[in-house]
């Protein structure tokens, strides 16, 4: 009887290893995490996928962060907010003391296609860059449209 019972533990294990790496039953127990969360979910349907989960927390996958991108610009329209202008050799030390920027091989080159395809933004074509929804000293001036 303890060799049939050691068996199945042993089984059961190397199963629960076996799904806690296959992206369909991560899914699962994160659809069962939410509808937990919104509505009470039947004891039964969602036991199994609690038992899991308290023998392997690690397998759960890790919550999808901001892309580079989305990071960048956010950065980007704090440091410009409130500002008149600022020149894009500010926006790069600003971005590189956050630590977002800087390990590119042409960092500039690399801000002036994040800052060009910004939307709510504008440049004067000498490396000057605001925010157009904001009211600023540059925007009265007419150099940002």
């Amino acid at each position: 009887m303890t060799n049939l019972l050691d068996a199945l533990s042993k089984e059961r294990a190397q199963l629960v290893s076996e799904l806690s790496r296959d992206p369909r039953y991560i899914k699962l127990q994160k659809i069962d995490e939410l509808l937990a969360t919104y509505k009470r979910v039947p004891a039964e349907q969602n036991e199994p996928v609690k038992r899991v989960v308290r023998l392997r927390p690690q397998s759960v996958a890790a919550v999808k962060q901001p892309s580079k991108r989305v990071l960048i610009e956010a950065a980007i329209r704090s440091f410009l907010n409130g500002k008149a202008s600022t020149h894009r050799r500010d926006i790069l030390d600003h971005l590189t003391a956050q630590g977002l920027m800087g390990e590119e091989k042409n960092p500039i080159g690399r801000l002036a296609i994040y800052l060009s395809d910004m939307e709510g933004i504008s440049g004067d074509g000498t490396g000057n860059w605001a925010l157009i929804d904001q009211p600023n000293k540059a925007n009265e001036k007419g150099l940002f449209e």
